[in-house]
């Protein structure tokens, strides 16, 4: 992800290696036949396709191995960020996010590694320049 001038990263994320550990298990286990190579292979690929951003001005999240989907969501677009994590997701850190902008709602982001820690970060991040901007408003003023 390329930043803005100026522009700071608060959160990072990417998908969860619990999401994958089927999969990864299943490449262990047929390693030695030499298609578990493969098949960790694709794991890896699959655990670096998916990233989420927050920022001091948006939230970015890229999605694809040979193609890539990229959104930019402006913070103060963001109308929600729902998380749902069921038993093994609170247990092991992930879950699925879904964020919600203004006119818009986006596919949900699967098996996102510290989906609270993400949905904070927004809220945070919104709040931020929320202030700044009532600040920068306030000065005008006088």
């Amino acid at each position: 992800m390329e930043l803005i001038e100026g522009e700071k990263v608060l959160f990072r994320s990417r998908l969860s290696l619990w999401c994958l550990s089927k999969q990864m298990a299943l490449g262990i286990i047929l390693a030695p036949v030499g298609i578990g190579m493969l098949i960790l292979s694709w794991v890896y690929a699959k655990w670096k396709s998916v990233e989420v951003v927050v920022t001091d001005r948006r939230v970015t999240w890229s999605i694809g191995i040979v193609t890539k989907d990229v959104v930019d969501m402006l913070l103060e677009r963001i109308e929600s960020v729902d998380v749902t994590r069921g038993p093994w997701g609170r247990m092991l850190g992930y879950g699925t996010v879904q964020i919600t902008g203004t006119g818009s709602s986006h596919e949900p982001l699967v098996g996102v590694r510290d989906p609270m820690g993400l949905r904070k970060a927004v809220i945070q991040a919104q709040s931020t320049a929320a202030r700044a901007l009532r600040a920068g408003q306030l000065a005008q003023v006088r």
